[in-house]
């Protein structure tokens, strides 16, 4: 028995995941990234085009070269500034019906001693 295909959308709750600049193109609207709204019409979007989940990508600090220049990312608004994922589905669970909600949360955030 074959398994079904599943579609989920990897995103980051920030101005720019990977392509440095997008941000910039005139129908681009990542300039709103800290507006839940925005999520919100994209959860909806997704839902009613079938999708089975949103995945939201957690980033501590910066992704840059080897070695260690991060003055393009910054400058470009390469994952920066990032919001904390976990903020944002609260409201997307409420704003929707079928769609799986999932993100990463980096282990610097687990104040707990070993």
């Amino acid at each position: 028995m074959s398994k079904p295909l599943l579609f989920n959308a990897f995103l980051m709750n920030t101005a720019s995941h990977i392509h440095h600049g997008q941000w910039r193109h005139p129908e681009a609207r990542q300039h709103e990234f800290n507006d839940v709204n925005l999520w919100i019409e994209l959860a909806k979007t997704l839902e009613e085009g079938l999708f089975d989940a949103m995945f939201f990508a957690d980033v501590t600090g910066l992704y840059g070269p080897a070695d260690g220049q991060y003055v393009d990312n910054v400058r470009e608004g390469l994952q920066i500034p990032s919001n904390d994922p976990a903020v944002l589905l609260g409201a997307l669970a409420v704003a929707t019906k079928d769609i799986g909600l999932a993100y990463t949360s980096n282990v610097m955030q687990n104040h707990r001693s070993f």
